[in-house]
């Protein structure tokens, strides 16, 4: 183990700018031995290694930190929080004796779907995504006026040979808020009957 004044020699010879090579020849032109040299550099280096690594845990305990504290702030915000209108929007899938209205014609050509406004607002648009086995497909209809306890039809093409087989339904309602529309709480479908 090299002794406390070589360490601090070579540290204060580093700091004023000469490289490994240039002291490792001088402190063997000194006569020191080349495994004395060679354990006073690891040394030095396991200490700078150890201090590297507790600045980076402790940068990373500071963002974490930062993040939590953030993160709390923004929730605090309410910036996640829904839209007070949408509280009063609810849509669902209208149910037939029991069973739902949601169903796909025997050649899966066709989705057909009845929707019920559930909710106290009108319904101004509803944005439909189909995923199937292979990809997803989008359709909306707007300028709707679904009015509270009614109950809109809808049948959507669909193609099983450029989807594949029929996994869910996303149904998203959106309603006006002053003359702007606003996304609420969308449902999901995830079985269908046979029509």
């Amino acid at each position: 183990m090299a002794d406390n004044e070589l360490l601090g020699y070579i540290k204060r010879v580093k700091k004023m700018g000469h490289n490994d090579q240039t002291i490792v020849e001088h402190l063997k032109k000194h006569g020191y031995p080349e495994h004395i040299i060679d354990d006073a550099f690891n040394q030095l280096n396991k200490k700078l290694d150890l201090l590297f690594i507790i600045m980076i845990g402790l940068v990373s305990v500071l963002v974490i930190l930062g993040g939590i504290f953030l993160f709390s702030k923004i929730k605090s915000m309410n910036l996640f929080a829904p839209n007070p209108i949408c509280l009063e929007t609810n849509i669902s899938i209208y149910q037939i004796d029991t069973q739902s209205s949601a169903c796909i014609f025997a050649d899966s050509s066709r989705i057909q779907l009845m929707i019920e406004n559930t909710g106290q607002k009108d319904i101004e648009k509803l944005d439909f995504i189909i995923a199937g086995t292979k990809t997803k497909m989008h359709d909306a209809l707007i300028d709707l006026q679904i009015k509270p306890t009614d109950v809109f039809p809808k049948v959507i093409n669909y193609n099983p040979d450029e989807y594949g087989d029929f996994k869910s339904i996303t149904i998203k309602p959106f309603v006006k808020d002053n003359d702007k529309l606003i996304s609420c709480q969308a449902i999901e479908i995830k079985e269908l009957r046979k029509c």
